[in-house]
């Protein structure tokens, strides 16, 4: 589950798969904190998005990946281990 953090409050974001509607990729049966919620991402949403991924910080943290732990990252947003 991701987080996240806002002067609102915290909450979680879940996303238990992806599907297609209309030409846009859309999350299906996710929920933010206790509500249903969907995201609908527009094809230039998801071109800008892969670019931003593709910056050697990120690259690096991919190749990273497989090796590092969640409880990691959730420190670092938290401030606490959960």
């Amino acid at each position: 589950m991701a987080n996240i953090v806002s002067p609102a409050g915290d909450m979680g974001l879940s996303v238990s798969e992806l599907g297609l509607t209309n030409g846009r990729i859309v999350t299906v049966g996710g929920k933010m904190g206790v509500w249903e919620a969907k995201i609908f991402f527009t094809p230039s949403e998801v071109r800008r998005l892969v670019l931003k991924a593709l910056r050697p910080k990120f690259l690096l943290f991919a190749i990273r990946l497989p090796f590092l732990s969640d409880k990691r990252g959730r420190e670092s947003e938290t401030g606490s281990a959960e």
